[in-house]
């Protein structure tokens, strides 16, 4: 009893105690006392109590096992819950739930509808079926190795669906597979060995969703292969660089998988036992259950090699090449050696090797050779390239070759070659002889030793040593001459001596005369110094003078022989003449001409030079005494006796005095006159009867010179006018015979006459400003003087000033004449009248004769008509100043300029009637009109007099009425006047204060207060633009309205105001909506609107969707809202709402670049226009950036290192949303720009780079940026440079010369490197050496400068321009080859020396006018002529002359040529060999050609000197055509004419050799001097008959 008892009492507290949770839960929220409630009570509690009772009987049970038993008890008893009101009753199966973390087991059971829950918590009731959610919950079934299986138990999800569920294990999200009906289900292609995480959600049919518990679940694992079921075969199985096929072959039977093979671990696995390798790898196999893959078994693939092997260096030596190769898979089989850069077929064989090693020996020097290597599996690699080293070339610099003896010996030399050069063998060999292995050669004749270094394969450049120094020969020369004969003595020059030896050391003259045997030669003539000759400077001349003196002053026969010896003592005899010297002529000239004799008389004697003259004779003259012998005619030095005998023959001249005479000096008196006057010469005596006058000199008494006396045979005529005074007049008498003059002097004194007075008239003038004179006429013989007076009476001083009057007035005049020098004065004329009027002027009046007044005076302008030139009538006239009628009256002030006088003026017109009205001066009054506006009125100051001033509304008005009244519109109460804008001080109130101030425009000030309204001003967003309201208010306003200008005006006011209610606003730009007002234009912070007169700006915000790319795979996008803040400064993007700045980045972006604002595009919006748009959907873009390392490698391929660069290649890869709303991505490269180096090379200029290393043209520029994607390697192209200027080169011979600075003094050699096409000018104040260093240039040369040529060849036939070369400067040719089209050179002008070469041209091989100097050479004219000029100067001393038509040719009607030759060959293929005309010829040598042609020489109209040469002609030798010939000297055959033939022409001839087929001299017109001795004629046919009969024998004359 007790135990029940307690029980009751327990279970009536368990059930109170549940019946207040199920009312604080909120089951019975209606009305508690329905019948329902008390029902849904009821049951709750009678399911309670079966709970409780589970729960206390089986406090020690699990609460599984409660919730089961009570579940049991309600299932078999339904009759309490039919008492509690129940009546359909269904009772759910036991489940549970997981709960924060715990298992909460529990059942339902549905009444009639409403559904109650059992759990250990209590019963609930939940609520009607209807209303409530279905209830899942799933269990795992089975799992294999990708599959798990699932079933789902449901209750209240009749006619619902299932949603199933799936994640791994750790991951956030679950992703939905499978909706369906079905309560069961398999999930597949599931990753094995990975535990997943499953749940299901319950759709009921009302679309109520529950989700189930959650399970884990683990796949299983695919089972591991064993390697021993499995065989791989690989094929082939060798080193290859093909593909390679491996298979794998399963041995296991009865498996259920499928076997699967791959490449990697992880991915790319097929269904099939087969794979193809390209490059080595590994092939797994596994089991596969179609998703999953077992443990491999794995199989390598090892042999497959496709990289070259890599030659890692290689050097030479001059006969060997060293080569490193490495190849780290198949290894290095065979190598090839080619001088050619394509791959070879043969290679040699070496042991297979990772790392060789190779010498090859025996190659070439200075030599390119192409290396490759192979590997085992048949790759090639890159050629490497290297130049073999050049066996090193001997020179000064590293070998020396000694000499033994090194002086000049006549015996044997030891010659001996040493290098510093190591690792050679020296070698040397004599002469043309065999090399030997020797250093040492002997030689007993001059010779050479030859010298190079020997590698075994190879040898070295040679060099070499003359052996000069062996001497056995004495010295040569090439002529001697005696020169100079004298009767004191001779010259001997011996010409060319040289000795190839040890040199020339004396020359020696022994000299003897024929008298007395060789008793006067020189002592020890061979070695002593009285018989040394002198060397000349040109250092191969030598001469001695022979003096009489030294042989006893002999004279006669001498004998000089000369014989030369060298420094070792080797001599011969090389001349030897007999020369005789002459006595000297002396002749005395009496110098005078006797009567009747035509020349002096003279006397001659022979003397012996350096004797005395001896006594000499005294000759006599009439008239005249002897004084002496002297060495000129006229002055020179008086000889005697004792004078010694000059070298020369001389004349000594007689010098004489002559007799003086006798001349008396006179005296002569004459009068003044105007005629002519004259008078007689006494005459002189004492002389030879005969004589002559002429005047000396002539002046007056103060000694001055004159000209008015002269002389005519004995009679003085004195000139008409001669002034009066006494003359001093010397006289010279000369006699006639003997020209002794003497002087006598003449006083001649001429008298004054008498003066004329001259006529004056009466005078009447006008004034016109200049001065106007008396009218005079007549007066002569002095000067007129005069007098004035002012009354005819008192008289002023005399003055040689004309009388005049400039002003107004008049005057009396008196004149006499003063008497100049040649008259008297004259007496005083009568007086007369000289008067002069005044000029008149009109009045001119100026138009206005009404005026205003203004204070002061006024009246109409008055002048005057002009006055005379430069004067100005100031005119004046009387005023008035208070109002009033006048008269003005007109008067002449003063006169400006001239004379400026107004009593030289009247005028006329001289008054003027006029009106002065009062004054009135308009005032501008500015005022306000409103609180910004201004209005403005006119008033007037109207002055009448200086005491009465008023402001009127009128101009006529006369008191003051300006009122603030007057002033229509005006704003405010009038408050003063301001005199200026932007104030509201007044200067004045008053009317009156105003009209006595002097400014024209004020400014009126009003005052006032009133009430007003007051606003706030309210800026929001009207649905299309900004725009802003205001909000009314009141307020007391004191103001002060101002003008701020002459159109606006400003209010100064105070005020107080209260609360105004804000606007409503909604919508803002681009769809924002409004959340509030701030005080900012650009603020996001809102506040309430609570003050007066303030702007407000309304706060639009909007969500913005922007759809985030996270990360770089497709999945990796999320959703995120950001805000879109409008202000009235703009909209922005933020992903806060109250931001005010554009975002730069957004959170959990992957690496973030900005915004696109539409899908499917990278392509970046600015966030200005992003944040402005109406687009409410954004997308992030990603922008990731990989750099990868460019390498390029510059091979400068000109012997120095080669050098790499680097540069970063930057992939960008842009990550964007695509339309699936997922992350797509393009990547674009950008590639390095590299600046191509520029390397340098000697002798060569950078072209550019190539990628190929055979290329001769460059793809990239040195210096250009180039775009390089991938690292190569490129080659250095060269362009061999044409020119050099000591160590700088340059591209063309003609940029050289270009970089040469213009200098008149300093000398710059350009060097040719190369055979070139171009053509070359020298410009102006250019000095440059051209050294072609045997090259040729294709083109011409023109030259304006300083040009020495030599060395090489200059091609200029194919060049545009005809001349070879073209100079008007000056231009040496030293040596070299030079053909043109037209001419080899060209002198156009200037100075063209030519000293060697070889010259050529189509029409002339050297041609043109200045100055050509030619000393050597051989220059050919196809077509004309070697050489010619036309107003030129030839000078040739040398060379070779050839041309189609002549060796030189000078031949234009307007030639005006000067030719000077000395030496040298002329040839004319088909006429003369020299053919000239017009010319000025002088000509000492030469060898001239015609024998082919026509004559040897053709001259025609020239004045000719021929010294010397060999003129050979086939028809004459020489030709002379009305020219004048001097001929001294050389050699002339004629063929089958004459030897030298005169034609009209006159030629003196002193030598020479004359052989012709006719005559040796023929001369049918013209005349001919000769000399027979020195003039030789071959076959004694010296001179044609023929040609004497056209002259007479006077024409024939001898020296």
């Amino acid at each position: 009893m007790v135990a029940l008892v307690v029980t009751i009492v327990v279970l009536l507290i368990l059930a109170s105690i549940s019946i207040q949770g199920i009312t604080r839960t909120g089951i019975f929220r209606a009305a508690e006392d329905t019948k329902l409630e008390h029902k849904r009570a009821a049951i709750a509690t009678t399911l309670q109590t079966k709970l409780k009772i589970n729960q206390t009987e089986q406090i020690r049970g699990t609460d599984e096992e409660i919730i089961r038993e009570t579940y049991e008890d309600v299932k078999n008893d339904l009759e309490e819950i039919k008492k509690a009101g129940g009546k359909d009753i269904e009772v759910s199966e036991v489940t549970s739930e997981e709960k924060d973390g715990k298992t909460e087991w529990f059942f339902e059971v549905k009444v009639d509808g409403d559904v109650y829950k059992v759990g250990l918590d209590g019963s609930d009731y939940l609520g009607k079926e209807d209303e409530l959610s279905p209830v899942i919950q799933i269990k795992v079934v089975k799992t294999t190795t990708n599959t798990i299986a699932v079933t789902a138990t449901t209750r209240r999800n009749e006619g619902g669906k299932i949603e199933y569920y799936i994640k791994e294990k750790g991951s956030t999200n679950f992703n939905l597979v499978e909706t369906t009906d079905q309560n069961e289900f398999t999930y597949t292609k599931l990753k094995q060995d990975t535990t997943f995480v499953v749940k299901a959600v319950a759709i009921g049919k009302n679309g109520q969703k529950k989700a189930s518990n959650e399970l884990e679940a683990k796949t299983s694992i695919v089972p591991k292969l064993d390697s021993n079921d499995i065989k791989f075969a690989a094929k082939p199985d060798t080193w290859t660089k093909e593909s390679v096929e491996v298979t794998a072959t399963l041995n296991v039977n009865g498996q259920t998988f499928s076997l699967a093979t791959s490449k990697n671990t992880t991915t790319d696995w097929v269904t099939s036992n087969r794979q193809i390798f390209t490059s080595n790898g590994t092939m797994y196999a596994a089991l596969t259950d179609g998703n999953n893959y077992g443990i491999t078994a794995s199989y390598e693939v090892t042999n497959i090699d496709k990289e070259k092997p890599e030659i890692k260096s290689i050097t030479a030596t001059t006969n060997t090449i060293k080569i490193t190769a490495t190849d780290n898979a198949s290894g290095i089989k065979s190598y090839a050696i080619s001088e050619s850069s394509q791959t070879p077929t043969k290679f040699t064989i070496v042991d297979n090797t990772k790392l060789l090693n190779k010498i090859i020996e025996n190659v070439k020097q200075s030599t390119k050779y192409y290396v490759w290597v192979k590997d085992e599996a048949g790759n090639i690699s890159n050629a490497a390239e290297v130049t073999t080293a050049t066996v090193p070339k001997l020179t000064n610099a590293n070998t020396t070759i000694t000499k033994t003896p090194s002086d000049w010996t006549n015996q044997s030399v030891t010659a001996k070659a040493e290098t510093t050069e190591k690792g050679y063998s020296l070698q040397t060999k004599k002469d043309n002889g065999e090399w030997q292995n020797t250093d040492t050669q002997n030689y007993t004749e001059n010779g050479t030793i030859y010298a190079r270094l020997w590698d075994g394969t190879n040898a070295g450049e040679e060099t070499y040593a003359n052996i000069t120094n062996i001497d056995k020969a004495a010295p040569t020369s090439t002529g001697a001459e005696i020169k100079n004969v004298t009767a004191a003595g001779y010259d001997v020059y011996v010409y060319g001596v040289k000795d190839a030896g040890s040199g020339v050391n004396r020359v020696q003259f022994p000299t003897w005369t024929e008298a007395n045997g060789q008793d006067d030669i020189q002592g020890s003539w061979q070695t002593s110094t009285e018989a040394k000759g002198t060397k000349q400077q040109d250092g191969t001349t030598w001469v001695y003078h022979v003096n009489i003196t030294d042989h006893k002053t002999e004279v006669g026969v001498y004998n000089t022989h000369v014989y030369a010896y060298d420094n070792l003592g080797n001599g011969k005899y090389i001349f030897g003449q007999q020369i005789t010297v002459p006595k000297v002529k002396i002749t005395y000239d009496e110098n005078y001409i006797a009567n009747g004799e035509t020349e002096s008389k003279k006397q001659t004697v022979e003397k012996i030079y350096n004797t005395e003259l001896g006594t000499l004779s005294t000759p006599t003259r009439t008239g005249y005494t002897f004084v002496g012998w002297f060495t000129e005619k006229s002055g020179g030095t008086q000889i005697s006796g004792t004078t010694k005998t000059p070298v020369s023959d001389t004349t000594y001249y007689a010098h004489w005095t002559a007799n003086q005479l006798n001349f008396a000096n006179q005296t002569i008196t004459k009068t003044f006159s105007t005629n002519a006057q004259t008078a007689n010469i006494t005459a002189a005596s004492n002389g030879t009867g005969s004589y002559t006058y002429t005047e000396k000199t002539e002046t007056n008494a103060s000694g001055t010179a004159t000209n008015y006396i002269s002389i005519n045979g004995t009679t003085i005529n004195i000139a008409a006018n001669t002034p009066a005074g006494t003359y001093t007049y010397v006289i010279t008498a000369t006699d006639n015979g003997s020209k002794v003059t003497k002087d006598a002097t003449y006083t001649i004194t001429i008298g004054k006459a008498a003066a004329t007075n001259p006529t004056l008239s009466n005078t009447t003038l006008t004034y016109n400003g200049a001065a106007q004179y008396v009218t005079v006429s007549g007066g002569y013989g002095g000067t007129i003087y005069y007098r004035t007076s002012t009354n005819n009476s008192s008289w002023g001083s005399w003055t040689t000033t004309k009388p005049s009057l400039t002003d107004v007035g008049t005057i009396y005049v008196q004149a006499y004449v003063a008497g100049d020098g040649n008259h008297n004065n004259t007496g005083t004329t009568g007086s007369v009248t000289l008067r002069m009027n005044p000029k008149s002027v009109a009045v001119t009046w100026g138009i206005t004769t009404t005026f205003n007044y203004n204070g002061g005076a006024q009246a109409p302008t008055a002048a005057a008509t002009s006055g005379v030139s430069g004067e100005t009538i100031n005119v004046t006239r009387t005023t008035a100043t208070n109002a009033g009628s006048y008269t003005s009256t007109a008067s002449i002030s003063s006169v400006s300029g001239g004379r400026a006088k107004a009593g030289n003026y009247t005028l006329t017109g001289t008054t003027k009637a006029f009106t002065i009205n009062p004054s009135s001066t308009a005032i501008k009054v500015y005022y306000p009109t409103s609180a910004t506006g201004v209005g403005s009125k006119k008033v007037y100051r109207n002055k009448c007099s200086s005491s009465s001033t008023v402001l009127s509304t009128t101009n006529t008005g006369t008191s003051n009425n300006v009122l603030a009244s007057t002033y229509n519109g005006l704003y405010g109460s009038f408050g003063g006047y301001a005199t200026t804008v932007n104030t509201t001080a007044r200067a004045t109130t008053a009317i009156t204060g105003i009209a006595t101030r002097t400014e024209t425009t004020y400014y009126i000030v009003t005052t006032g207060s009133n009430t007003s309204s007051i606003t706030a001003t309210f800026n929001y967003y009207n649905g299309s633009a900004w725009t802003s309201t205001t909000k009314a208010g009141t307020r007391t306003n004191n103001y002060t309205y101002y003008c701020t200008s002459t159109t606006a005006s400003k209010t100064a006011t105070s005020y107080s105001h209260g609360s105004i209610a804000a606007p409503s606003t909604s919508t803002g730009p681009y769809s924002t909506a409004y959340v509030g007002w701030s005080t900012g234009s650009k603020s996001m912070s809102t506040t309430s609107v609570t003050t007066a007169n303030t702007t407000y700006y309304a706060v639009y915000r909007s969500n913005v969707t922007v759809r985030v790319v996270t990360g770089p795979s497709s999945a990796n996008m999320i959703t995120k809202t950001i805000y879109r803040n409008s202000m009235k400064d703009g909209t922005v993007l933020s992903e806060s709402n109250t931001g005010t700045s554009n975002l730069t980045t957004i959170s959990g972006a992957y690496n973030y670049a900005g915004l696109a604002t539409s899908s499917g595009t990278g392509t970046i919006t600015a966030i200005t226009t992003c944040a402005a748009s109406t687009t409410n959907t954004f997308y992030t873009v990603g922008i990731t950036k990989s750099n990868a390392t460019i390498t390029v490698t510059y091979k400068y391929q000109n012997g120095s290192n080669d050098t790499t660069a680097t540069g970063t290649k930057t992939t960008t890869t842009k990550y964007y949303i695509n339309s699936a709303n997922q992350v797509s991505s393009t990547t674009t490269v950008s590639s390095p720009l590299f600046t191509m180096p520029k390397p340098t090379r000697t002798g060569y200029e950078m072209d550019g780079w190539n990628t190929s290393s055979t290329a001769t043209t460059a793809t990239y520029t040195a210096g250009q940026k180039v775009s390089i994607g991938n690292s190569t390697t490129l080659y250095a192209i060269w362009y061999q440079c044409a020119a050099k200027i000591n160590t700088t080169y340059y591209r063309t011979v003609q940029k050289a010369i270009d970089s040469v600075a213009t200098s008149t003094s300093t000398s710059t050699t350009v060097t040719v490197l190369k055979n070139v096409t171009e053509n070359i000018t020298i410009l102006e104040n250019k000095i440059i050496a051209l050294n072609l260093n045997e090259k040729t240039i294709k083109g011409d040369v023109s030259n304006k400068g300083t040009l020495n040529i030599y060395g090489g060849t200059v091609d200029g036939k194919s060049a545009k321009k005809s001349n070879c070369i073209a100079n008007i400067g000056t231009l040496t040719v030293t040596n070299g080859t030079y053909s043109g089209k037209d001419q080899g050179i060209y002198n156009y002008s200037g100075t063209t020396t030519v000293k060697g070469g070889t010259i050529s041209g189509g029409n002339w091989g050297i041609y043109g006018d200045g100055m050509i100097i030619v000393s050597g050479g051989n220059s050919t004219g196809s077509s004309y002529a070697g050489i010619g000029t036309c107003q030129g100067t030839l000078k040739i001393t040398g060379g070779s002359f050839t041309g189609g038509y002549n060796g030189i040719r000078v031949w234009d009607n307007n030639a005006n040529a000067t030719i000077e030759i000395t030496n040298g060959t002329f040839t004319g293929k088909t006429d003369s060999g020299l053919l000239v005309k017009k010319t000025k010829a002088t000509i000492s040598g030469g060898t001239y050609d015609g024998k082919d042609g026509t004559d040897g020489g053709y001259f025609e109209q020239c004045n000719a000197e021929i010294k010397g040469g060999t003129f050979t002609g086939k028809n004459y030798g020489l030709k002379n055509i009305n020219g004048t010939f001097t001929i001294t000297g050389g050699k002339f055959r004629g063929n089958t004419e004459d030897g030298f033939f005169n034609e009209k022409g006159t030629s003196y001839i002193n030598g020479g050799y004359f052989t012709g087929y006719k005559w040796g001299i023929n001369s049918p017109s013209g005349k001919i001097w000769y000399h027979r001795t020195d003039a030789q004629y071959s076959d004694n046919k010296y001179v044609s008959s023929q040609g004497w009969s056209a002259v007479t024998a006077s024409d024939l004359s001898f020296y």
